[in-house]
């Protein structure tokens, strides 16, 4: 892949996601790489990081960027130190993780920073299903007015340990984290949504667990 911000790189992406095997790692050195289609991760035990704040995935397609098929579970997944943006205004999610048929743990997401480009609107940030017992740390979430969630937890992806997130402010999306499951923990953070709607929203109704957002502002 080439990251020189013109190539299209989703083909080169694509392999290096379907031959990596369990412990192994995608290195995205820095540089700007425009992926015209959701990259699917489908193996459990990989790492895909990037080289801090100078790698750009930029997804041009209308649907999600990496993504899951929930026909299977995937266990210990690592997203790190990248940025991840769009530039088209129909995109949905920029990681929509759907494990809802066989479930999934031990998920990390860190140094993960997401917001739109230019025309481009992510609708949610993150959207997790069915994933359990995982991490987020240390991301950043941009979205324009109109956006749904900087992070949509959904049933059943509980037991989540967030800290130090920050969601942009001003008219960044209708809720900067929708929760829908339990166990969600969200410590040292700054969450801002829109200034005429909740910061956090809880929709969980299932019983059984707790949610807090603790030390944060």
């Amino acid at each position: 892949a080439k990251g020189d911000g013109v190539t299209q790189c989703h083909t080169a992406f694509a392999n290096a996601l379907e031959d990596l095997p369990s412990g192994g790692t995608l290195f995205i050195p820095s540089g700007t790489y425009i992926i015209e289609d959701s990259l699917l991760i489908d193996n459990s035990g990989i790492d895909i990081r990037g080289s801090g704040r100078k790698t750009y995935l930029r997804f041009t397609n209308s649907g999600n960027g990496l993504y899951t098929n929930n026909s299977k579970g995937i266990d210990d997944v690592s997203i790190r130190n990248l940025n991840i943006t769009t530039s088209n205004p129909n995109a949905n999610a920029a990681i929509y993780i759907d494990l809802s048929d066989d479930g999934g743990t031990g998920w990390l997401l860190s140094g993960v920073r997401i917001y739109s480009s230019g025309d481009g609107k992510w609708q949610y940030g993150m959207w997790f299903k069915a994933v359990m017992c995982s991490s987020m740390r240390d991301c950043f979430f941009d979205l324009d007015s109109g956006s749904t969630a900087c992070i949509l937890f959904d049933t059943t992806s509980n037991v989540w340990d967030c800290s130090g997130l920050l969601i942009g402010g001003g008219n960044t999306s209708d809720y900067g984290v929708d929760i829908k499951a339990s166990g969600i923990s969200i410590t040292n953070s700054t969450l801002q949504g829109r200034e005429d709607v909740a910061t956090v929203r809880f929709q969980h109704s299932s019983g059984g667990g707790s949610c807090g957002v603790c030390g944060s502002r």
